[in-house]
């Protein structure tokens, strides 16, 4: 009997490591392993390589699908005469906080400053309710804001890139 509960402690004890190790593959895969250089490549992205597909126009805005792609995002570029052009890239599946710490370790492989609200909550204005976590990547040479990733309490997350021209 002994020899039986053993065996039955080793198989669950195996299959909570293999569960474990999958759903950490899985939040890795959530961003693609071209990530930083997808990333990299939308803040430095002149407005003519982002205006590749003209999706909707309407009063003052044209929106467009981009030909840069980021695994996993779907991302859309508007130009727009009345709030400015905006790039921005939207998850394609229900985010958390272990898909933040991942694009968090993520955007830490290129070469910007990263700031996360997880350790400075300071980073979420009073007035942005929804926002549960919010990650900025700035420019080294400036310190400009070039990208700022939000997860709200619906699970959604955005990028929203502020062009470094």
């Amino acid at each position: 009997m002994q020899s039986n509960q053993v065996k039955v402690l080793k198989i669950m004890k195996i299959t909570l490591s293999m569960a474990l190790l999958l759903s950490c593959t899985i939040v890795y895969a959530q961003t693609g392993k071209n990530f930083p250089a997808e990333i990299k490549a939308l803040i430095e992205a002149d407005a003519s390589s982002l205006m590749q597909h003209e999706v909707k126009a309407g009063d003052g805005y044209n929106s467009y699908r981009t030909a840069l792609k980021l695994e996993g995002f779907a991302v859309s570029y508007m130009v727009s005469g009345v709030v400015g052009n905006i790039l921005s890239a939207d998850y394609v599946k229900r985010g958390d906080a272990a898909t933040m710490d991942t694009i968090y370790d993520r955007f830490n492989e290129i070469p910007f400053l990263v700031f996360d609200s997880k350790d400075r909550p300071g980073l979420i204005k009073k007035n942005e309710t929804t926002i549960v976590r919010k990650i900025v990547l700035k420019s080294r040479d400036t310190g400009k804001t070039v990208l700022t990733a939000t997860l709200d309490d619906t699970g959604a997350i955005r990028f929203l890139f502020s062009r470094m021209g």
